[in-house]
Order: C-alpha cells, then structure tokens, then sequence
C-alpha cells in the first residue's frame, strides 16, 4: 500500500515537474486576436505564420538549416497533418530558413497552436503592399549610367558583370523583353528554356516560366543588366523569384518562400545568386518580419539590397527591411546631384545611419512588360544601380564578402551633404568605375592638356584612350587646369585629344601598366582664328541689351551686353536672346587675325516667366512650352520651383527685385 502512495506521489511530481518546466503559452497579438474573432464570426479560415522556440543555430548551412527545422517541426508537423486529415487545417507550408511555418487553419486550431509549448508566438500572415506604381515620366535617356560611370566600367576595364547571377525578387519578370530575355540564366538559344534552377512564383498564380503583370519587377531588372545601355552589369546573368502580385500586394509567407527558395533554386544551393534586388519596402520602419531570412542569405554570403523607401523628406522615415540592420538600403538621387525629395531618410529605429548610399531614381529609363520602355521615378529604381555595381565586382572577385563590397561602395562613393555619412545621403551617390577600381588591378594614365603656343590649360579637351589590338576605350574630360585622369585596365593604348578650336593630337602606343600611374601631358595647337564681337540692342529704342548669346554648332554661350569670342576661320550662325524681346539670328564669317563686329537689333516682345513646377514632383511638362516659345522666337526666363518655400517667384528677392 505504502509502494503504491509512493508510485503515485512521484508521478505526480513528474507531471508537475513537466507542467512547470513547460513555457507558458505567448499572449496573442491583438491584431490576431482581433482576426480570429472575426474569423470565428464568419465561420472562415485564417492564415498565420507559427515561430518554433528553438532558434536555429547562426550561420548555418542550408543542409543544417533544413536538419534543425525536420526536428524541432516533427511534432508540430505530424499534429497539423492529423488536424488536416480532420478538416480543421485548408494547407500548411513548412519553412527552414526560419523555425516556423505559414498555417491556413480553423480558429479553434490557431488557438491551439498558440497555446502548444513548442511554439514561440503565432502570428498573421498578412497581406501587404510593398510596391507602388511609380509615376511614368517622358524622358527616354539611361542617365543613371553614365552618372554612376558604369559605362566607363565597360569601356575602360572591360568588366560587364560577366560570370555573375542577379535575382530578380519582385512582382516578377517578361523575360522576353529583348533586353532580358538573352540574360535569363535558364535561356536557351538551341531549345526550351529551363525554368527549374531559374524561375519561382511563390505567390497564388504560380507560374511555370518568368512572367510579370505590374512591371514593376521588369524595370528594376532592366535597370540592373539590361542591353542597350539601361543596365548596370549588361554581362550579368538573372534569376527570378516573383513574391508580389500584379497590384504589388504580397503574404508575409509569400516573401518567406522566396528568400527560402533564393538559399537553394531548385533545391541546389549551388545555384544561388551572388545578389539579389529588393526594390521593395513596409512604411513600418520596425517590422523585423524578415530579420531570420536577412540573417540566413547574409551567412551564404548572398548580397541583399533594398530600396530605402518613398516616405521622405521625414527624419526616421526609411522602411522595412531597409531599415534591418543586415539590410544594404539604398535611396535615390536626382538630375542635379541632390536627394530626391520622396527619397526616405534616416536614422533607422536601431539609430544607424540609412540609407547607407543613393543611386539615380529620378526619371530612370528602363524596361517594361510587352517589349517596350519608360521612366519611372523612386528608390526602387535607385537600388537596381547599386545591385548591378555588386555584380560588376562580384564579375572581378566572386569571393568578395558582402562586407567588404559594402566598404567598397560607401568609400568610394560621391559624398552629398554633410557630414558624411548622414541620414539623407548616407555615404554618397554611388560611384562604380571607383568602387570597381578599388577592387581590380589597373593602371591610370594622368596629364594635363595645354596650348602649344604659350603654354596655358585647354578647359573641357576630351581625351579618349584606346587600347591597341581591342575594344576598350576610355575617355575622360579636362578640368579647368587642363588636368585628365583615366582608370584604365593594363596595356598599350592609342590617345586622342579634342577640343573645340585646336588641332587634334594623337599619341601613339601610351603603356599603362599595373598600380603604376603613366603621365602624358598634351600640347594641342590652336587652329587659325579670328575675334567675334557681339552687339544687342533694342530695336525700337537702339538701347543696348543684355543678351544671351550663342554660336551654334560649337560649346560657346555668353550672356552679356558685348560679348565677345574667339573662333576658328569659317562661317557661323549666330543667336541672340533675351526677355521681353523675340530672338534673333544671323549668319558671320571669322577671317584669321581680324575683328568681326555683328550688330544685332531685338524686336520687343511679351516678357515672359515659365514657371516650371515639375521639378519638385518630378513631373515637369515644361519641354512643350520651350518648344512652343523657342518655335515662336520668343525670348524667355525659366524659373525651376523645386525647393519650397524658397523657390517661389513671390517670395524670392530676384524676381521681386527684377526689373522688367
């Protein structure tokens, strides 16, 4: 009898001993107690995503990933296929790039799931947007490119990103637009192409092949290696996760599958990308949602870049996951080297400086859904410039660390603002002949370029290098001291120097040579000129006037009441314009050594202001008027309204002060 109370008395202690060491059930988040209770109302299902206890360990494998989850998951997976076999769980997906899984069940069975002691918290999957439909402008120019001297990567180092893979993920890709289409990594030129290493919809409309119903994905990969001078790394090859809908909705678990499937396409983690593009972003600056994901491609070494977010000028405004501290954020530049004002700013809720750099979003020109092209504006347009500048290093050095390439862009990148870094710019607009540069073995060729008669610097020559036996071609422009340099990949190289009245100078076979920088200086030769001086007045008075004038068909302008030029022999078409007066024109002939005087006499017209207020949305639609006026022969002024309230006429003491 005495065995038996004892039996009993350890059992209970054993259950007790269990109960106490079992955690204590995770209060539910209102907003999903909120959504049960509805759910309960409507006798409807709910989806939710299910966090295990037990973290898996930092900086692990796939295949350790994937070990963890199918043990710590085992009994939460047989009870929901036992929940499925009696109607209470629709579907389940495990994942293991986080110990969790997305659950769509009966809100009896959340209940019970959030009370299990192997599960941390239960939360909603929630729909969300992360993209929205930028405003299409009508600039049909890359000027991203040149900007950030990717083009210069091309023509002066020979580096196109060749060897390196870019993901895609988004709200898909046309992977037959004719700027992608060749660079698809599943593309076949002989036979079907393989989608199955390449192409994931993780989204409700599973597609077996790249397709995108918004566009929003197919322009940011165009602008990332696009053919035709739209894209950063044009050697580059792409893949493609499409997590958003054609409304730039997506499920929290949607964006799950995708940086999951990103670790092993088709299940081999030798597939991965070398970076993958997240032009993409919550208002919620705090969400941690993807933190684990961020963590997990971080530890395979994959580069991760998002666009900082369209909430700017606010302090604090940068989104999620931009705003993780794993994340690489990226805001966007304008025209005028300037943040754009849409652009979000930091700091981030964990007070670190974002974005961390700024690329061109204003106006980017690229590819879009059904083979054609456009301008779109925002920092989703501005992160695809600085994936490609880590496919154009990952092409030079594929073992780069994702640190160091981070070092290597914020170093070398253009500072704006100050100080730097700071929490609008970061550390500048990116620079990826610099970056690039930093991290190949070149040579530069440097000197400066002068007139052969006395000596003194020739302003804005352009020197072109081309390198004997190849393609590769450089070019840089003088400063006002007459001083070029050029970043060029080793070799021999044939220089040719321009400028606007000299005779052009050619050196033949320049070597440059590895981490060794080669001085040439050039003498140009001015050609046989003549003076031009220049006489406005007023046609109906004979007053002189203050007016712009241009010699056509070369680089000299000059606002002025007597301006005067120096011109090589020839004959010239003279224009001048100034407000209140229409414009006029004339043809001149410059003979060697002598003065030309042009006497010209301005009919009066309206004075006109054209206030242009696009440049503070970004949406100027001023070119039709400057035709319209330019057509009509009316002189003008231009006033830009872009930043308020300082820009506006009213307020701003030159128009108040101006005389008319």
């Amino acid at each position: 009898m005495k065995k038996i109370h004892l039996v009993g008395m350890i059992l209970v202690f054993l259950l007790l001993t269990s109960a106490a060491s079992a955690a204590p059930p995770a209060p539910l988040d209102p907003a999903l107690e909120r959504a049960l209770r509805a759910a309960e109302e409507s006798d409807g299902d709910l989806r939710v995503i299910v966090y295990l206890r037990e973290p898996a360990p930092p900086a692990a494998s796939v295949t350790a990933l994937q070990s963890h989850a199918a043990r710590t998951q085992a009994p939460l997976r047989a009870y929901l296929d036992a929940a499925q076999a009696a109607g209470q769980v629709a579907a389940y997906t495990p994942f293991w790039i986080f110990d969790g899984l997305a659950v769509q069940a009966r809100p009896e069975t959340v209940r019970a799931l959030a009370a299990r002691p192997d599960v941390a918290a239960v939360r909603l999957d929630r729909y969300r947007r992360w993209v929205a439909t930028s405003a299409a402008a009508s600039d049909p120019a890359a000027w991203g490119i040149p900007r950030i001297r990717a083009d210069q990567v091309w023509a002066s180092l020979n580096i196109s990103g060749t060897g390196a893979v870019v993901a895609g993920m988004d709200t898909g890709v046309d992977w037959l637009h004719p700027a992608l289409q060749t660079a698809y990594r599943g593309y076949n030129p002989h036979g079907p192409a393989n989608h199955l290493f390449n192409w994931y919809d993780a989204t409700s409309m599973g597609s077996a092949y790249p397709v995108d119903g918004h566009g929003h994905g197919t322009h940011t990969l165009g602008t990332i290696l696009g053919s035709d001078g739209i894209g950063v790394a044009p050697g580059a090859r792409w893949i493609g996760v499409r997590v958003l809908d054609s409304a730039g909705y997506g499920y929290d678990s949607w964006i799950h599958a995708g940086f999951q499937w990103l670790l092993a396409p088709g299940g081999d983690p030798a597939m991965a990308p070398d970076v993958v593009n997240c032009s993409w972003g919550n208002h919620n600056g705090a969400l941690t949602t993807f933190q684990s994901d961020l963590r997990a491609l971080r530890a395979a070494g994959i580069n991760v870049i998002f666009a900082a977010g369209n909430d700017g000028p606010s302090a604090s405004s940068v989104n999620s996951p931009a705003a993780l501290p794993e994340a690489f954020a990226v805001g966007a530049s304008d025209q005028d080297e300037e943040v754009a004002n849409f652009s979000s700013r930091g700091p981030s809720p964990w007070g670190e400086i974002r974005p961390h750099v700024v690329a061109p979003g204003v106006d980017v020109y690229s590819s879009l859904p059904g083979g054609v092209y456009g301008s779109w504006s925002g920092t989703s347009m501005a992160a695809p410039h600085v994936s490609g500048l880590v496919a154009l290093m990952r092409s030079v050095s594929p073992t780069v660390s994702i640190t160091r390439a981070a070092y290597l862009i914020t170093s070398t990148a253009v500072p704006l603002g100050d100080p730097v870094p700071n929490n609008d710019a970061g550390w500048g607009r990116v620079d990826a002949l610099a970056a690039v540069a930093a991290l190949v073995h070149h040579g530069y060729l440097s000197g400066t370029v002068m007139r052969a008669d006395d000596g003194r610097p020739v302003a804005d020559a352009t020197v072109q290098a081309l390198r004997q036996n190849s393609t590769d071609i450089g070019h840089a422009a003088t400063s006002a001291d007459g001083h070029y340099l050029l970043i060029l990949a080793p070799g021999d190289y044939d220089l040719t120097v321009s400028a606007f009245g000299y005779q052009t100078a050619t050196l033949w076979a320049v070597p440059v040579t590895t981490d060794t920088a080669t001085v040439r200086d050039i003498p140009l030769t001015p050609l046989p000129s003549g003076r031009l001086r220049v006489h406005p007045s007023d046609g109906a008075t004979g007053e002189t006037v203050t007016a712009t004038v241009s010699v056509l068909a070369t680089p000299l302008q000059a606002t002025s009441s007597a301006p005067t030029f120096t011109l090589p022999t020839g004959r010239y078409t003279v224009r001048a314009s100034a407000v209140g007066y229409h414009t006029l024109t004339a043809t001149v002939t410059i003979r060697i050594g002598g003065t030309t005087d042009l006497y010209l006499a301005l009919s009066p017209a309206p004075a006109i202001l054209l206030v242009d207020s696009g440049a503070w949305y970004y949406g100027s639609q001023s070119a039709y008027f400057t035709q319209t006026l330019d057509d009509l022969g009316y002189g003008y002024d231009t006033w830009l309204i872009k930043h308020l309230p300082a820009d506006l006429p009213l307020t701003n003491p030159y128009w108040i002060n101006k005389e008319w």
